[in-house]
């Protein structure tokens, strides 16, 4: 389960999970890091340009930043993320609302007669109920010992895995492969 299910406590451990284990949940920080993609039917952007930056008189303001996805696949697709308390706040938009206020952001940059989107798909792990969010990160006041006492096996019978247990690469697909692999390796040498 990823650490936002287990801060929920969604989950009934019989018996209790121990209460070190229990503090390492609560200490690891648990964050959001939320995408949208859209799709027009046609490049209005620089085509060869990876990275397109806004920068608003705004400082807060959203989708500063985004990805020309088209630059590496044959599609005219643009994605750009949010992620800690901005998500949060955009997260409660409906799909429309999102893409709408994207849209603003792309007219800005690029003009008023730019194409409305022919499509769009967002990640919302927030109300996912299987994920409650993204991805772990170090919390001001966590133990240096909190990933270690996450990771740590309960009696040779509940393993622990996941970019939350990854000492170094928590936060990262590859963090969560790793620790999944040596979790693996232990369960093959018990």
């Amino acid at each position: 389960m990823p650490l936002g299910v287990l801060k929920a406590n969604s989950l009934q451990f019989a018996p209790a999970l121990p209460e070190e284990k229990q503090t390492a949940i609560r200490e690891i920080g648990f964050g959001l890091y939320e995408k949208l993609f859209l799709q027009f039917e046609y490049i209005f952007w620089s085509e060869e340009a990876q990275l397109l930056q806004y920068h608003p008189k705004d400082e807060n303001a959203c989708f500063q930043s985004w990805l020309n996805l088209a630059h590496y696949v044959d599609s005219p697709i643009l994605a750009t993320q949010h992620a800690g308390s901005r998500a949060v706040s955009l997260n409660q938009l409906s799909d429309e609302e999102l893409v709408a206020e994207a849209m603003q952001a792309l007219r800005a940059m690029f003009g008023a007669h730019i194409p409305d989107p022919i499509g769009f798909a967002r990640t919302h792990w927030q109300n996912d109920p299987f994920a409650l969010g993204s991805y772990s990160f170090q919390k001001v006041g966590m133990s240096a010992h909190a990933r270690d006492i996450l990771r740590a096996p309960l009696n040779r019978q509940v393993y622990f895995a996941g970019e939350a247990c990854h000492p170094h690469w928590f936060g990262t697909v590859h963090g969560a492969w790793e620790s999944g692999v040596w979790v693996g390796e232990s369960i093959g040498n018990d």
